[in-house]
């Protein structure tokens, strides 16, 4: 559960569903990760602490610990070839920012650049933004090394 939230915060969310539904799991998420404010929180009844931005391996961890299940990881399926598109190098560099830094509202406005570009940029916006739903930064990133820069 996010800390900081609109009109609610984290923890009066968390004193809610625990008063509705009893003793369950929540890990807190927040960008506040100085270790006092991970204690606090954790002090304050969370079960577990999420840096901002985190990873999904990391989240898969966090619930694999707190509901006490494990789970079982495919291989990878081969990625589809991607038709290189030429992105400008100021928009490429912007969207390769953004998702290394999680910013997902920002790199969802770069996609309308990309489309922007013809049928071969829209199918790569599209791409993209399957792997920013999904919060698959790495997925973006990787697709986002398959482009060319002019």
């Amino acid at each position: 559960m996010d800390i900081r939230m609109p009109g609610m915060d984290g923890l009066e969310a968390l004193r809610r569903l625990r008063q509705a539904h009893g003793p369950l799991p929540v890990a807190a998420i927040s960008a506040s990760v100085m270790e006092h404010e991970k204690q606090y929180y954790l002090r304050c009844g969370f079960d577990a602490f999420l840096d901002k931005p985190f990873r999904l391996e990391d989240l898969y961890a966090c619930l694999e610990q707190l509901l006490g299940v494990e789970y079982e990881y495919s291989a990878e399926e081969e990625e589809e070839v991607v038709v290189p598109v030429e992105l400008p190098v100021d928009l490429a560099r912007r969207c390769t920012e953004a998702a290394q830094f999680y910013r997902v509202t920002e790199l969802r406005r770069y996609l309308e650049e990309i489309e922007a570009l013809g049928e071969d940029g829209r199918r790569l916006a599209q791409r993209l933004r399957e792997q920013v739903q999904a919060y698959d930064m790495e997925g973006v990133l990787a697709l986002l090394n398959q482009t060319e820069h002019i």
